[in-house]
C-alpha cells in the first residue's frame, strides 16, 4: 500500500519515531508479509520528518540468544545434550526427528531444522522494521507471518512436554535467570479479561537459602503424609523423606505462579501456641478455598493462562519445565518461604532446568475429530 502524499510518508515517519504509532496507520505497520512494503517502508523512513515532541519512555525489551521469530522467541541450535525418546516427534514428522534425536536436540530443534539462519535473521529483520508497541510503552517486534514459521510455532506447541528429570548445566544458572525473565515477558501477553493483571511469579534459583528452604518444606510435608498414612516403618519413611529432598535440591530452577484477590487462604493459627502443635500446623495442608466470585474465576483463568507462555517459553529456549501442584504448595510453611500474602492463591510451582530426557508422546484419550472437536 503505497502513501498517497507527500504530507502522508511525513506523518508516517514521524509516528515511528514515537513510543505508539497513530492506530490508522496499524495496518501499514502490520503488513510484515510483503517484501516490496517492507522496502517501501525503509524508505519512507529516510524521508523528513518534523521535530520530536518531548523524549520517549519506550523501552527496548532484550532479544533473546537465538533468533526471534514468532511466539516471543524460536530457537534454532541445540544449547544443551539431552535424550530424546523415539516417540516424542508428532506424527508426520519422522525423518526430521530421527535426524534431532542424533544430535541430542530438543523437539523445537526438530521442528525448526527446515528453517536456515538466512530465512530467520531476514525475518527477524522484517520484524524489527514492523514494531508495535505493547500497553506499556515498550517497543515489541511484530513477528512476520510466514508459512515456514507459523508451521513452526505449531510444532512448538505440539512437542512440549512436562520433564521430570531435570539437571543443572555447568553454564545454566545464567542462562535459567534470563530465560525465566523472557519467559514472564511472554506470560503477560495471555488473555486477560479486564486488564487486572492478577499474576506474580516468584523466582528462585538454585543453589540459594530459600530452595533449601523449600526442600525442607518437602522433606516436613513428605513425613507427615506417610506417618498419617502409615506408609512402612519410621526408618522406612525417613529415608524415602529425605531422598524427596535430595531430588527438590537438585532442581535448578523454581517459579511460583500465584494469583491475587482471592479470598483469604490462610485460617488463623492462633490455636497453635505450643511449638509442637505449631510445627504439625506450619506443615499441615490448609482448607482449599477456590474462587468465589466471576472476576476472581476470571483472574485465575488469566494465570494459568500466562503459565502455560510462560511452559512454552522456556521450551522455545530448549529447557525442561513441571507445572506442579500438591500438598507441598498448599501449606503454611510453603508460603512462607515464596512469602506470598493471605489472598494470594498459588496456581503452580514451576520446576525447571535442562531436561536429561524428554518424555515420549502421551496417548491420547479422545480422539481429535468428533470428540474433542465438534462441527455444528
Amino acid at each position: 500500500m503505497a502513501f498517497r502524499s507527500h504530507l502522508m510518508q511525513q506523518f508516517a515517519a514521524a509516528a515511528r519515531q514515537q513510543s505508539r504509532p497513530p492506530l490508522a496507520l496499524a495496518p501499514l505497520y502490520g503488513d510484515g508479509g510483503s517484501t516490496a512494503s517492507s522496502q517501501r517502508r525503509r524508505e519512507t523512513t529516510a524521508s523528513p520528518s518534523p521535530p520530536r515532541r518531548g523524549p520517549s519512555t519506550a523501552t527496548a525489551i532484550p532479544p533473546p540468544p537465538t533468533a526471534a521469530a514468532a511466539a516471543c522467541h524460536v530457537g534454532l541450535s541445540p544449547r544443551y545434550t539431552v535424550q530424546v525418546s523415539p516417540r516424542h516427534s508428532p506424527a508426520g514428522n519422522s525423518t526430521s526427528s530421527r535426524s534431532s534425536e542424533k544430535q541430542g536436540a530438543l523437539g523445537i530443534t526438530r521442528s525448526l531444522s527446515s528453517l536456515t539462519a538466512t530465512s530467520l535473521a531476514a525475518a527477524a529483520e522484517e520484524g524489527e522494521a514492523t514494531a508495535t508497541n505493547n500497553n506499556n510503552g515498550e517497543s515489541m517486534p511484530a513477528p512476520p507471518s510466514t508459512p515456514e514459521l507459523q508451521q513452526s510455532f505449531q510444532n512448538l506447541l505440539k512437542t512440549r512436554r512436562t520433564v521430570s528429570n531435570l539437571v543443572q548445566h555447568p553454564e545454566s544458572s545464567a542462562h535459567l535467570n534470563a530465560a525465566i525473565s523472557r519467559a514472564v515477558q511472554c506470560a503477560v501477553e495471555a488473555p486477560n479479561h479486564k486488564r487486572t493483571e492478577p499474576y506474580t511469579f516468584t523466582r528462585l534459583i538454585a543453589p540459594s537459602a530459600a530452595t533449601e528452604a523449600l526442600a525442607d518444606v518437602c522433606y516436613h510435608v513428605s513425613v507427615r503424609r506417610m506417618r498419617e498414612k502409615q506408609k512402612g516403618s519410621e526408618k522406612t519413611l525417613l529415608a524415602e523423606a529425605e531422598r524427596k529432598r535430595d531430588r527438590w535440591r537438585n532442581i535448578p530452577a523454581f517459579l511460583v505462579a500465584a494469583v491475587g484477590g482471592m479470598p483469604d487462604q490462610v485460617p488463623s493459627d492462633s490455636h497453635a501456641s505450643h511449638q509442637k502443635e505449631r510445627s504439625e500446623y506450619m506443615y499441615a495442608e490448609l482448607p482449599f478455598v477456590p474462587p468465589q466470585t466471576e472476576l476472581q474465576l476470571e483472574n485465575y483463568a488469566a494465570t494459568c493462562a500466562a503459565t502455560q507462555n510462560v511452559l512454552l517459553s522456556l521450551h522455545a529456549e530448549e529447557l525442561g519445565s513441571k507445572w506442579a501442584t500438591g500438598p507441598v504448595i498448599r501449606t503454611k510453611a510453603f508460603r512462607d518461604v515464596v512469602q506470598l500474602r493471605n489472598d494470594e492463591l498459588v496456581v503452580g510451582l514451576i520446576m525447571l532446568g535442562v531436561p536429561k530426557r524428554v518424555p515420549r508422546s502421551p496417548k491420547r484419550r479422545r480422539k481429535l475429530m468428533g470428540d474433542v472437536l465438534k462441527d455444528l
